[in-house]
């Protein structure tokens, strides 16, 4: 089967670190933080769709947990999104 599924995961480890230094780092660049998850999620959801495409064409089972997965990528994109709209930790 193609190698699809290695892609979500690397975004999913980018997605969670962007997570992280978003809510250590609250008002540092967030924008360009929330733009490189955005694109992390691209192409979370473009490899998800390949894999699709490469089981339909090959007749192959598909795994439905790449799936779940990429569902936890756009829930972390939600949260941090979220996150930078919350208030300031400074006066």
């Amino acid at each position: 089967m193609g190698d699809f599924h290695y892609y979500i995961y690397i975004c999913l480890l980018g997605l969670v670190i962007n997570m992280v230094y978003l809510i250590i780092k609250r008002r540092e660049q967030p924008t360009v933080v929330l733009i490189n998850s955005l694109i992390l999620i691209a192409i979370s959801n473009l490899a998800l769709w390949q894999k699709g495409i490469y089981i339909d064409e090959h007749n192959l089972s598909g795994n439905s947990f790449d799936f779940y997965v990429n569902l936890v990528n756009n829930i972390i994109f939600l949260i941090s999104a979220i996150t930078i709209g919350g208030p300031s930790k400074r006066r």
